[in-house]
């Protein structure tokens, strides 16, 4: 039976990049300033991507892998950071700690490294979370369902996202207003499933709404 619950409103966002001061040319400094640099910062590096105007597709997941490949010539490294997925850690401190860790294991493999140094440094970035209040609203999941075809790519990383970081359970906002719908534990659980790092914002829209049918096939 569906419990009296409160709309669910959509927000859009958008992220503002700011400089931190920190740069590196060389995997050595690379690896000083990924011991400092803030926890926004690596969000950035990370999920920023989803957000910015993209020119073709990446063959990397985050910047460090992109700059490691472009600048340093060293596409060992950088598979190795596109395979880092944030996802597998509860929180930024956990990757930190698996960045630092591909780094040095690196240096010790190719001594070149060392002091190959770039004329293209790599800036640490945080970015500003802008948000803003939506027009859309969704009463029951059939509407959120409905909705996820509709709302902006934003609006799907603000809730699916960065929710995960703001969250005190690190779920995403759909999962936390589903849970007062006893019927919805299908959709959630496969909402569960959904991994944002390994999508584009168009695929995890589509990954949205096959969680909702999903779910419905399974209430019918």
């Amino acid at each position: 039976m569906r419990q009296m619950t409160e709309p669910f409103r959509f927000k859009s966002c958008d992220l503002v990049p700011l400089s931190t001061g920190l740069r590196a040319q060389t995997l050595d400094e690379l690896a000083q300033r990924l011991q400092v640099a803030p926890e926004g910062s690596l969000h950035y590096h990370f999920w920023g991507r989803l957000l910015r105007p993209q020119i073709g597709e990446s063959e990397y997941g985050n910047d460090f892998a992109s700059w490691t490949e472009s600048e340093l010539h060293d596409r060992t490294l950088a598979e190795r950071f596109s395979a880092a997925n944030p996802s597998d850690y509860d929180d930024l401190e956990g990757l930190r700690e698996e960045l630092l860790s591909l780094v040095e294991g690196r240096l010790d493999e190719e001594e070149r490294l060392h002091w190959f140094r770039t004329e293209r440094p790599f800036f640490f970035t945080r970015g500003q979370l802008l948000v803003f209040d939506g027009q859309m609203t969704a009463s029951t999941p059939e509407e959120l369902h409905r909705a996820f075809g509709e709302a902006e790519r934003s609006s799907l990383f603000y809730h699916f996202i960065d929710a995960r970081r703001r969250t005190e359970g690190h779920g995403d906002d759909f999962s936390l207003w589903l849970e007062a719908f006893e019927e919805t534990e299908e959709a959630r659980r496969h909402l569960r499933y959904l991994d944002p790092y390994l999508l584009s914002l168009e695929e995890l829209r589509s990954g949205l709404r096959q969680a909702m049918a999903l779910g419905e096939e399974a209430e019918a």
